[in-house]
């Protein structure tokens, strides 16, 4: 049985009645995969302390009152992956979005003066609008990765100040959920066909900053991102007419296309001259990963799929970044590297979840002419070999799988402050 995608793109006609027996990839989102914003994606995502303007709405929304003007961006990303199992090369999909952004800090007067400020981003795969990829049981695939930036992101937040040193911040992640149902019936001439009833519809996860800056030299962060997910749902009812009398059950399959764990990130910069740094340390909740496909109907005798049992995990970070000043022009060149070790267990059965270490490589640079501001970005991610344990759970066949990757993604992004 071949694997399945599932697109939204223009319609779900092609859906075959044997995806209720199917395993689903899950993966996280372009913002969680690389950062949200050029200037991020630059520092390898390290941003929670000194983020500013539209990248402050997804990076920590306390960081939209470090901008004292409006500001608004427009960028694009393309990147690409290369994924090799037991020393063969797999198929890995390139990927590709526009991302959007603003943030404005409102003009009021007297007391609450400097002390409001809203944001919002958008993230848009320039091809699909909800991608998942369903292969067929006990296939190995990489789990976190693949279509990892196939759904659109939509995010905004807001910014207080409560004193001169601390501001906080909060706002929503929307991902795109796919609802509908296919019913299969015969048309008025006899012949089986199909219709498709779809639509998209938003799930929501929160996101709370707050950012402390005691002076000009040292600033500290912490960020909270709730859960996220980007769901879909479409159960098939089949009615094959008088020729066909017995009744086949609503297959229903319900599943998880995107998945991006609670977060939490604690960071610290600091200024020394024209240099700044910055460390950042993340913990990811991937302990309630979820089931790939949550709700599937399925023969009385086939047992329900294990749990995916990933773990929770940190991750460690380290930034830097440099600013030069000419008569007409200003510049900043940045770099970064994260380690994000993998909370995919080293032995699988029935899901065969694929991935490893990964060490995250950046660099990126700004060039600033007047009110407009040209950045650029490039990350590598090196994913570690590693052997993973495949156990037949029938048979207690026990397979190696050896396996490594990369993934890179090239960035670039005009801002505009008002």
């Amino acid at each position: 049985m071949p694997a399945i995608h599932i697109r939204k793109i223009v319609s779900m006609r092609r859906i075959f009645l044997c995806v209720c027996l199917c395993a689903m990839r899950v993966e996280a989102s372009a913002p969680d995969v690389y950062g949200y914003g050029t200037r991020a994606m630059g520092m390898a995502g390290l941003n929670a302390s000194e983020a500013r303007g539209h990248d402050a709405v997804y990076h920590n929304p306390a960081g939209l009152l470090l901008g004292t003007t409006p500001s608004c961006a427009v960028g694009f990303s393309y990147g690409g992956q290369s994924l090799e199992l037991n020393h063969s090369l797999i198929d890995a999909p390139k990927t590709s979005q526009t991302h959007i952004g603003g943030a404005i800090p409102l003009p009021l007067g007297g007391f609450m003066a400097n002390r409001l400020a809203l944001g919002f981003g958008f993230v848009v795969p320039t091809e699909t609008v909800l991608h998942a990829y369903l292969p067929t049981p006990g296939t190995p695939h990489f789990s976190l990765v693949g279509y990892r930036t196939q759904t659109v992101t939509i995010q905004a937040a807001m910014a207080v100040r409560l004193t001169e040193d601390i501001t906080v911040g909060a706002g929503l992640i929307a991902l795109s959920t796919l609802e509908g149902a296919i019913d299969v019936a015969p048309n008025a001439e006899g012949r089986i066909g199909s219709s498709a009833r779809d639509q998209l519809v938003a799930e929501y996860a929160p996101i709370i900053g707050l950012s402390w800056t005691p002076n000009r030299y040292w600033s500290f962060a912490a960020v909270h991102r709730g859960e996220s997910q980007a769901r879909f749902g479409l159960p098939l009812d089949a009615n094959l007419g008088d020729n066909f009398p017995v009744p086949i059950p609503i297959l229903r399959v319900h599943g998880t296309a995107q998945y991006d764990p609670r977060h939490s990130e604690f960071e610290v910069s600091a200024y020394q001259g024209d240099l700044r740094w910055a460390i950042n340390l993340a913990w990811h909740e991937w302990s309630r990963f979820p089931q790939p496909v949550s709700d599937a109907t399925r023969p009385a005798d086939l047992p329900a799929l294990p749990t995916p049992n990933f773990e929770d995990r940190w991750a460690v970070g380290f930034a830097l970044e440099t600013s030069w000043d000419s008569i007409d022009f200003g510049g900043t060149v940045r770099g970064g590297y994260r380690y994000r070790p993998t909370p995919v267990p080293d032995t699988q059965t029935v899901h065969a979840f694929l991935d490893s270490n990964r060490h995250v490589f950046a660099l990126g640079h700004s060039l600033t002419w007047q009110m407009f501001t040209w950045r650029l970005a490039a990350q590598y991610h090196h994913m570690e070999e590693r052997k993973t344990i495949s156990v037949d759970q029938l048979t207690d066949a026990i397979t190696p799988l050896h396996h490594h990757g990369s993934l890179w993604m090239l960035s670039t992004e005009i801002g505009v402050d008002l």
